[in-house]
């Protein structure tokens, strides 16, 4: 029974690092740590308690809340329609452009045919051979 001791002793001995200094093979900043972030945890879920409920409480900081949504809901709005603004300002120029093209493709077709309007009346005007 005795010598099961210094073997258990073994089996859950923590390796030391090559930085370990002094004669201790087991490092206490491991506990320490743990500790510190323990407390931590506990300082921060006791200040966000405090300050959550402090501000649920809050009349100013209920306005507050409320006009920022409100102004939030505004501006989510307004973005709609200045997008939905441009998406219909976009099909109006695509629309402008069909008609500019059609308008072009008609003023071609009539300077053609004006082109050979022309033609046939100069031939007609000019002195036969």
């Amino acid at each position: 029974l005795a010598t099961s001791a210094p073997v258990a002793h073994q089996l859950f001995r923590r390796r030391r690092s090559p930085r370990a200094e002094g004669p201790c093979s087991h490092s206490h900043t491991t506990f320490a740590g743990g500790m510190a972030q323990f407390i931590q945890r506990v300082a921060t879920w006791l200040a966000n308690e405090v300050v959550v409920k402090g501000l649920a409480e809050n009349r100013q900081f209920q306005q507050f809340a409320v006009r920022t949504q409100s102004k939030l809901d505004n501006l989510k709005k307004e973005g709609v329609t200045k997008a939905t603004d441009g998406i219909k300002n976009a099909e109006g120029v695509k629309n402008a452009q069909g008609i500019i093209e059609r308008s072009l493709a008609d003023a071609n077709k009539f300077g053609s045919m004006l082109a050979d309007e022309v033609k046939k009346d100069l031939a007609k005007a000019a002195p036969k051979k």
